[in-house]
């Protein structure tokens, strides 16, 4: 196993390691000092034997998406309603917008298909649904929000959707439940 670094857009190699059993805990195979706050979250994509991308592990974001190698991004969000997408190829800020609120969590449908939906969910409570298949160049990509009252009245901190039953996902909220979603109409966004 190699562990790579990107500083400056250029992957150096960190540490090289041999038959490592990752089953037994003990002494971590790697550990870094890249924050100076709380991880707010951790994802991993590519490496999965589906679609293309090598694995990485993005800290401190809500979601990552490498579908193939050309379309390689990273989305967060931040407490000030900003989401930002990052080109992870070309080292950039692809797009960004802001919902007025606080961004609890920041969510793609699939990570083995090509970006479709994005969905973001705010401290009031709303889940803002973007379209990522066709962006404009100065509208960015169209969206629909909705704040539904009787999913809950506190913030949903969390939602991941699953990767086997289209429309199927679960989330939860600052009220302590975890819910169980079935979304439908999603061709419509």
């Amino acid at each position: 196993m190699q562990i790579y670094e990107v500083q400056q857009g250029e992957a150096q190699l960190i540490k090289e390691v041999q038959d490592k059993n990752l089953e037994v805990s003990g002494t971590p195979v790697f550990s870094v000092k890249a924050h100076k706050e709380i991880i707010n979250s951790i994802d991993g994509v590519g490496g999965l034997g589906i679609g293309d991308g090598a694995p990485e592990i993005v800290t401190g974001s809500r979601d990552g998406h490498a579908f193939n190698d050309q379309d390689r991004c990273v989305c967060a969000g931040y407490d000030n309603g900003d989401i930002k997408l990052f080109d992870l190829r070309n080292m950039s800020l692809r797009w960004e917008t802001n919902i007025k609120n606080g961004v609890c969590c920041v969510e793609f449908d699939r990570k083995d298909i090509n970006m479709n939906k994005l969905v973001a969910t705010s401290l009031e409570g709303k889940f803002h649904v973007f379209d990522m298949r066709t962006q404009h160049p100065t509208k960015g990509f169209s969206s629909v929000s909705e704040k539904n009252a009787t999913l809950s009245t506190q913030p949903i901190a969390s939602l991941d959707w699953s990767p086997d039953k289209k429309g199927l996902c679960v989330c939860s909220g600052f009220d302590q439940t975890v819910r169980v979603l079935i979304v439908t109409k999603l061709s419509q966004v």
